[in-house]
Parts: C-alpha cells; structure tokens; sequence
C-alpha cells in the first residue's frame, strides 16, 4: 500500500466513525464537546460527515457567552 493510499483509507475510516458517533449519539449539551475534537477534521476534510448546522449554531453561541471576562 502506497502512503497515498493508506492516507486515503485513514480519511475514509475517519468519516466512517465520525458518521457512526453521529448516528448514534444524541446531539444535545453533553454531546457538544465531543464535537470539538472533530473541528479541525472539518477544515481540511470537506466531505466529514457533521452533526446538522443547528448544534454547531447552538454551540457558537455558548461559547460567545462563556468567553466573557469579567475583569
């Protein structure tokens, strides 16, 4: 196997579990950090699979609210 190859065959293994986590885990609170270890997957893996746009909206927003300083 060429380093192509199994480069591909890991990319392709990766969308396979991150499809499995989606389909299986419920998108709610507890699963939103989860999520975060696949962002940067996201970036340079267009076709990742993701949970729907509306967990990561939900998500954007609870981070603007947490990274208020109170200062």
């Amino acid at each position: 196997m060429s380093k192509e190859e199994a480069m591909a065959a890991y990319v392709a293994e990766m969308k396979k579990v991150a499809q499995k986590i989606i389909d299986t885990v419920p998108m709610d609170e507890t699963t939103e950090e989860m999520f975060q270890y696949f962002e940067p997957l996201y970036e340079v893996i267009h076709d990742m699979p993701r949970p729907p746009e509306a967990f990561f909206k939900r998500k954007k927003g609870a981070k603007q609210v947490s990274s208020i300083s109170y200062t």
